[in-house]
């Protein structure tokens, strides 16, 4: 562990989603399950609530690819895209509605609790989504509606998703074949990743991200840690073991340093070597 942001005496609700800021690698944004987002300078260990959404439990958060916007996502099933900078909100993309036609549900906003969101990382207006509904929805923040297409299969409930070039990664929260690579343009599932739960009843992911060298990282509740994997050999090279589930996680300099947070009301900064 290399520092503690915010010490477990401090309470306050669970840290739902954490990410860097893709230029300013110094910053880190934290959403809790009571609706708020905490910007975290990680050279002073200073800490301020950032932007709230009442009665929301932000469980997910992205930045766009130069950093100029975040979007977030949770209960309320609505999609907001925020000005990084100030804070202010910039759009809204509500859930599905039943008023909705039911040929249009292929198109529809979120229908169920969203808990992943990721901006790809080539294009500044596209992201994707994911949650209860057991499939992926891509965005295009270009658009009046948002979504433009569907990939079924994820049963997402945490911040479970990553994207990598043409390649879509997925943590489902299911014990067995739980951490996936999907094929962004087709749709379909190229490989399942081993995760390791020996000793433990099923992997249950909460989280997982791409790294560099062909590493991906993930955690949850099955294991309560976080593991980082090579994709190619399926070799555990690492792991950050935490008391309850690991609900959160970021990476910067390509996986070697990481942040993680859930239960246990604390961020941990750790280092791979």
């Amino acid at each position: 562990m290399v520092s503690e942001l915010r010490k477990s005496r401090y309470g306050g609700m669970a840290i739902m989603c954490m990410r860097f800021h893709p230029k300013a690698h110094h910053i880190l944004l934290a959403s809790t399950s009571d609706g708020k987002i905490f910007s975290c300078n990680t050279d002073t260990g200073a800490i301020e609530e950032f932007a709230s959404e009442k009665d929301n439990e932000i469980n997910c958060l992205d930045f766009d690819f130069d950093g100029l916007h975040f979007a977030t996502g949770g209960r309320d099933l609505s999609i907001r895209i925020y000005n990084s900078k100030t804070g202010q909100l910039v759009h809204t993309y509500e859930g599905y509605s039943q008023k909705q036609n039911p040929t249009e549900i292929q198109t529809a906003g979120c229908a169920m609790r969203v808990f992943a969101l990721k901006y790809h990382p080539e294009y500044d207006d596209i992201f994707v989504t994911g949650g209860w509904e057991n499939h992926l929805k891509i965005w295009d923040a270009r658009s009046n509606d948002g979504v433009k297409r569907t990939i079924h299969g994820p049963h997402i409930c945490g911040d479970s998703l990553d994207l990598k070039g043409m390649k879509i990664l997925t943590g489902s929260w299911v014990a067995t074949n739980a951490l996936q690579v999907w094929n962004y343009t087709e749709g379909k599932l190229d490989k399942n990743i081993p995760f390791d739960y020996k000793g433990h009843d099923g992997a249950y992911l909460y989280c997982s991200q791409f790294c560099d060298n062909d590493v991906v990282v993930a955690g949850g509740s099955g294991t309560n840690n976080v593991q980082a994997i090579n994709t190619v050999t399926g070799e555990v090279i690492g792991k950050v073991q935490m008391h309850k589930p690991v609900q959160a996680l970021d990476t910067v300099m390509g996986g070697r340093l990481l942040a993680v947070g859930g239960g246990e009301n604390n961020l941990v900064l750790a280092a791979l070597k």
